[in-house]
């Protein structure tokens, strides 16, 4: 009898160790993000070093090779998000996102959820006689000389998709300090002409402008005077993306230095022509992360393709091979991440901030509705109890309709335990004792 009693407490007391001493939940392991350039690291603050190869298959370096980062940020549930875009530094050439050029290159997205709007300008118009530029900058016909007009110049815009083969293209003709803006979602040209949009829907990948000597013969020409900027919004993610747009100029590559060509000057291939657009041919793109909310995430582009200037002028899909070479966090601790070749590819960084399409903001939890008030039930009055007898009838004091409870569902299971276990523990001693005398 002894045994069995000890036996049936210690059981108890087995179980109520295991309640107190396990947690019922164990926190979920995170899978390592498929778009991510470092899959499996969790860095949120840090930088990176992309070693960049140009030539991977042998088939010739790219002429042209530049990256983005956009990061978003949520700052607590309920709170906005907040959205900003850069371009990656390059370690070859200043990067030209401040100054006027001939080429104007973007990323662009009509995918999730996205819509994005292209500025374009022209900042200058030049004196023409019967199609040659005179050398005079103008804003009117006033200020050309007789027979001259104050002429502008046709843009090619072609919009390429995520393999870097053109979606569509037109020629876009701009008079001197025009300025017109692209919606991609509704693509209307500088002319008022509807473009087709409906094939870009759904899509991504790079946008470029290059001025031609006419939207007929489409001849790659200098034009050192276009900016632009890009907007991007991502309803989806309730963000905003906003920078200025890559330019190129279009340089004299026999001379020492490269000096700007002089508008309308006929473009082709370095260095047999003269003048051709700048080279952007990094070996290394960097840029620095931190992040400051309590989720994030991020779309690292890069954007990769070579000048076929014709005539006409095209554009053929670069193969470029990116290494991120140097993934590090605010500790200078640094990993290396497995490389990847592409002509535009858009991705996240790690597990910490995954691609936007993976961004996962909390999300405010709702206010428990409070139950319906029960009006309490109609009792009869009391009835008085007869007065007991003096010297007799010692009542006592009892708890009648009242629960006990803490604060969790397991000390209500343990309540009702615990003073049996220690009435078994008492049990047990008090029979130890006469059994051991």
């Amino acid at each position: 009898m002894t045994k069995r009693l000890r036996s049936g407490f210690i059981v108890i007391a087995s179980a109520l160790l295991l309640l107190l001493g396990i947690s019922t939940s164990e926190e979920a392991r995170g899978q390592a993000c498929v778009d991510c350039i470092c899959p499996g690291l969790d860095v949120g603050t840090g930088w990176f070093d992309i070693a960049v190869n140009l030539d991977p298959d042998g088939g010739g370096e790219t002429d042209f090779t530049a990256g983005l980062l956009g990061t978003i940020e949520s700052l607590g549930a309920g709170a906005p998000n907040i959205g900003g875009i850069d371009w990656l530094y390059n370690d070859k050439l200043f990067l030209s996102t401040t100054l006027l050029g001939t080429q104007l290159i973007t990323w662009w997205s009509q995918a999730d959820d996205r819509n994005t709007y292209i500025q374009v300008t022209n900042t200058t118009g030049f004196c023409s006689a019967m199609g040659v530029f005179t050398g005079q900058q103008c804003l009117t016909a006033g200020e050309c000389g007789a027979g001259e007009v104050c002429a502008g110049v046709n843009l090619e815009v072609k919009i390429l998709g995520e393999n870097c083969l053109e979606l569509t293209n037109f020629c876009d003709p701009y008079t001197s300090h025009d300025t017109h803006v692209y919606n991609l979602g509704d693509l209307v040209d500088n002319n008022g002409i509807a473009r087709n949009d409906s094939v870009l829907q759904g899509h991504e990948g790079v946008f470029v402008v290059t001025p031609v000597d006419n939207c007929a013969n489409e001849e790659a020409i200098s034009w050192n005077y276009l900016d632009g900027n890009l907007r991007l919004i991502d309803e989806g993610n309730d963000i905003d993306y906003g920078t200025n747009i890559y330019t190129r100029e279009a340089v004299f590559f026999d001379t020492v230095g490269g000096p700007p060509c002089p508008a309308g000057t006929t473009l082709g291939d370095p260095p047999s022509a003269a003048c051709s657009l700048v080279l952007v041919d990094p070996s290394q793109l960097k840029q620095n992360f931190s992040e400051v909310g309590v989720a994030s995430a991020a779309d690292l582009v890069v954007i990769s393709f070579n000048d076929v200037y014709g005539p006409p002028y095209a554009i053929a899909p670069g193969v470029t091979q990116f290494f991120a070479d140097d993934f590090c966090d605010n500790a200078e601790i640094c990993n290396s991440c497995p490389p990847y070749i592409a002509c535009f590819e858009r991705k996240g960084l790690d597990n910490e901030i995954p691609i936007s399409e993976d961004f996962a903001p909390p999300t405010p939890t709702p206010s428990p509705t409070p139950p319906p008030t029960t009006p309490p039930p109609t009792t009869p009055p009391p009835t008085a109890s007869p007065t007991p007898a003096p010297g007799g009838g010692g009542g006592g004091c009892s708890l009648v309709g009242s629960t006990v409870q803490l604060g969790t569902a397991m000390a209500n299971i343990l309540i009702p335990l615990v003073p049996a276990f220690a009435i078994g523990y008492r049990v047990i001693r008090r029979r130890g004792r006469k059994e051991g005398k």
